[in-house]
């Protein structure tokens, strides 16, 4: 927001340490231009991949700050996928509703564990320094 005074030491590590950049904007008056601004960023720098971070009326006038960052990864899964076998599943929100999403199938044996209610599975991509953990609840 506009009428936040941000310290100077916050400007310089924002800027030296982090390489982002800082922009004062008007959510007081303008949150919806302002929201509409940050998803266009978003867009650009995802190359159109995340076109809205900020939902209708995430913001609004009583929002001071916003942080924004954008991080594109490319990874390769370790067994990949076959495309041919993706089906669309019900996948359950929070509000109890639920969509129907593609989801990848594969009858390779994964790593899992099993705890009390949930499941973890481990996905590896080719290079050893990432794997993505996803958590699944029992039932839905």
């Amino acid at each position: 927001e506009q009428t936040l005074p941000l310290l100077p030491s916050f400007k310089q590590i924002t800027s030296t340490d982090y390489k982002a950049t800082l922009a004062s904007l008007d959510f007081l008056h303008k949150a919806d231009e302002v929201a509409n601004e940050v998803n266009l960023w978003v867009e650009r720098k995802t190359n159109d991949l995340i076109k809205e971070l900020l939902p209708p009326r995430s913001v609004d006038s009583k929002t001071c700050l916003v942080f924004a960052n954008a991080l594109y990864f490319k990874g390769e899964w370790d067994s990949k996928f076959d495309v041919s076998k993706t089906k669309d599943y019900d996948f359950h929100l929070l509000d109890g509703s639920s969509v129907k999403v593609p989801f990848m199938i594969s009858n390779k044996r994964q790593l899992v564990d099993d705890f009390n209610g949930f499941k973890v599975l481990h996905l590896p991509y080719k290079t050893v320094y990432y794997t993505p953990t996803f958590v699944f609840l029992e039932g839905k």
